[in-house]
């Protein structure tokens, strides 16, 4: 990404009192975060995902727990816009979808996006930033922090699946144990798999007034929170979102969700000497490699997570686009990682 993702001082506040629940000194992860006391007693403060990572690497380092992360997610009590809208919102469908609307105020890069099946929703979870992402720390507390805030509004709320992109040695059973359902690691997202159902499933701390005031409150923070962005880079974010839901990004979709008609969406590409088709495809096939470079992915997992129908169809618009099969392109990433 051109620019540093930030995470929000509440949510840091967050992370450090769930940590201190195991036991940790807060002032001490503080200073190895390297994040000044003032910066944290200012609400409306940032600080860089680097900050975060760098707790939960100490965290380890002090206790030699490889999964500290995923039991500080289970210590964890949210607060902030977000999780009160998912506590005051009539049910948990409504409560995510503003959830999905105003993530960027826990993360600025973070997006999470609701994906229902017959049978099944996913709630997809995508920091947005490689600094975030290579800490497997901070994906597990983000994953249990999340299932946290739904079981304050829900009660009871039981997955069916735990999915990360991550791996290692002993990771799918020390998630299985802490989430209470299969986990499967090395996926190509991270997402939480639950009934369909539970999506009706009533808040126990429902109040439509109160949410309405939050979703202002929420509002005026997201204003000042994100920068300003040109269309291209929005159209960029929406297409990332409905890639991580499974779906084809196409024009008429993006330009629903950025509350555009597509002719409007169109023009204004045109006026930023881009198109649609530029901008899908460039997003598309950054996704492509990040996922080709984990080679215990198969090909027809890559294709199926980008919207193709099958590898035949992936495999000849990669060809077409880089020259190479797509085999051959993953053996050359290997090589200049090896190389590396």
């Amino acid at each position: 990404m051109s620019r540093t993702a930030t995470v929000g001082t509440i949510q840091v506040l967050d992370v450090l009192n769930a940590l201190a629940r195991l036991g940790l000194r807060a002032v001490r992860l503080r200073a190895a975060a390297g994040v000044p006391a003032d910066t944290l007693r200012d609400p409306d403060a940032r600080v860089p995902t680097a900050a975060v990572v760098r707790v939960f690497a100490e965290a380890e380092r002090l206790t030699g727990d490889r999964f500290v992360g995923l039991r500080a997610g289970k210590e964890a009590e949210t607060r902030g816009p977000l999780s009160y809208l998912i506590l005051s919102s009539a049910n948990l469908g409504r409560g995510m979808g503003l959830v999905e609307r105003f993530t960027p105020l826990a993360i600025d890069t973070l997006r999470i996006t609701i994906e229902q099946r017959r049978s099944t929703a996913s709630t997809i979870i995508d920091p947005g930033d490689r600094t975030f992402e290579a800490s497997h720390h901070a994906v597990d507390y983000l994953l249990m922090a999340t299932v946290r805030s739904v079981r304050r509004a829900l009660g009871a709320y039981e997955l069916s699946e735990v999915h990360v992109r991550h791996g290692g040695r002993g990771a799918g059973a020390a998630l299985a144990q802490a989430f209470g359902c299969p986990a499967r690691i090395e996926q190509p997202d991270n997402r939480l798999v639950y009934p369909l159902a539970a999506l009706r499933a009533p808040s126990q701390l429902a109040n439509e007034r109160i949410a309405q005031q939050i979703e202002k409150f929420a509002e005026a923070l997201l204003a000042r929170t994100l920068p300003e962005t040109t269309l291209r880079e929005r159209v960029a974010s929406a297409t990332r979102q409905l890639i991580a839901a499974g779906l084809r990004a196409r024009s008429a979709m993006v330009a629903r969700r950025l509350h555009l008609s597509e002719r409007s969406l169109q023009r204004g590409l045109a006026g930023e000497r881009t198109s649609f088709r530029e901008v899908r495809d460039a997003v598309l096939w950054e996704i492509v490699e990040a996922l080709l470079s984990n080679s215990r992915l198969k090909l027809e997992a890559v294709a199926l997570s980008v919207g193709f129908a099958d590898v035949a169809a992936f495999s000849k618009a990669f060809k077409r686009r880089t020259g190479c099969p797509p085999a051959q392109y993953r053996s050359q990433l290997a090589a200049v990682s090896a190389q590396g």
